[in-house]
């Protein structure tokens, strides 16, 4: 009897501690961590095969959105290790996902397909993973130019997406409009970028919101109606000021620094490509190096050569170390 109170007991706290992290993660990865630390802790000391999987999850999770790669995919993979062991599939699935998108991020591309190929093929019951491992196998291709196989994964994520009230939903719809607008089809990038505009700011995702921003801004940019597209530039730079979300806002600069380039506003041009480069310093390699190129061009335009061999031995670099990493993997 007492050991079926101490499960009870357990399983109580655990869910409490589970809910605590959840409450908190999304807005605050600090607290979120320590949280996760805490539930994991307990999960151990009561041999929860579950519990343990979750808490290295969200810790994994936090480490991801403080840009710290190497130790989200560590812990998503420690997840995953003990969801599989433990048979517990869906979360399995979730980790396959959780750390496709990880070595995208690191810039591991080949890994990263297969890890995704295998969350779309693997036994699980969650249609918001498939969606996010589809999105993220379309963004690959999308990155790759291979904008026909995106729109396919693209639509492929919107088709299991079954709530149009998830915060992810709009974000889909932003990367089809996108991917649209790569592929020269206007009308129809309008139409699906005006509904990611509508429906980030009915769900009040602020990042979802900013992309969207941006994506309208890309838009103009095409049609070269540059008031419009400094508009929603600028406002996508102010929602993921508020958001604190620096990929993104590396993101946004880059395109609105062009435009003010384009525009002649060149003072304001090079401020946004200095607090750029200052921002990206403690990132990944493969953000650095969209930043580098940015302040390159920019220098070499302005006649300024000095500074921009700088930035050349510094992309040069970074373009270095990659190759080296890729031998080395072999």
């Amino acid at each position: 009897m007492a050991n079926v109170l101490d499960i009870h007991s357990n399983s109580a706290l655990l869910d409490r501690l589970r809910d605590e992290v959840e409450a908190v993660i999304v807005a605050d990865q600090v607290e979120g961590l320590k949280k996760s630390k805490a539930y994991h802790k307990a999960a151990e000391e009561a041999a929860d095969a579950m519990h343990q999987a979750l808490a290295l999850k969200y810790i994994a999770f936090c480490f991801f959105h403080s840009r710290e790669l190497d130790k989200a995919l560590s812990f998503g993979n420690s997840a995953k290790q003990v969801a599989h062991k433990n048979g517990l599939s869906g979360i399995v699935q979730s980790m396959l996902s959780f750390t496709g998108m990880v070595l995208r991020h690191l810039g591991r591309i080949e890994e990263s397909i297969r890890t995704l190929t295998e969350a779309v093929s693997y036994p699980g019951d969650s249609p918001e993973v498939l969606a996010g491992s589809y999105n993220n196998l379309a963004v690959i291709y999308d990155t790759k130019e291979a904008f026909d196989k995106a729109l396919k994964f693209y639509k492929k994520a919107l088709q299991h997406m079954e709530d149009k009230a998830s915060p992810n939903y709009p974000f889909i719809l932003g990367n089809i409009g996108r991917c649209l607008l790569s592929l020269k089809d206007y009308n129809e990038s309008k139409i699906m970028l005006d509904e990611s505009l509508l429906l980030s700011k009915k769900c009040n995702n602020t990042i979802a919101e900013s992309r969207s921003h941006q994506y309208l801004g890309l838009y103009y940019f095409e049609l070269k109606e540059f008031v419009h597209c400094r508009a929603h530039l600028e406002e996508a730079l102010r929602l993921v000021n508020k958001a604190g979300h620096i990929i993104d806002k590396l993101r946004i600069s880059f395109h609105l620094s062009h435009v003010y380039e384009h525009t002649n506003q060149y003072s304001q041009a090079e401020e946004l490509i200095k607090e750029s480069l200052d921002v990206c310093k403690e990132l990944q390699p493969i953000h650095k190096e969209l930043v580098i190129k940015r302040a390159l061009d920019f220098y070499q335009n302005q006649g300024k050569p000095l500074i921009a061999l700088g930035h050349a031995k510094d992309l040069l670099e970074i373009v270095g170390a990659r190759e080296i990493d890729k031998r080395e993997r072999r």
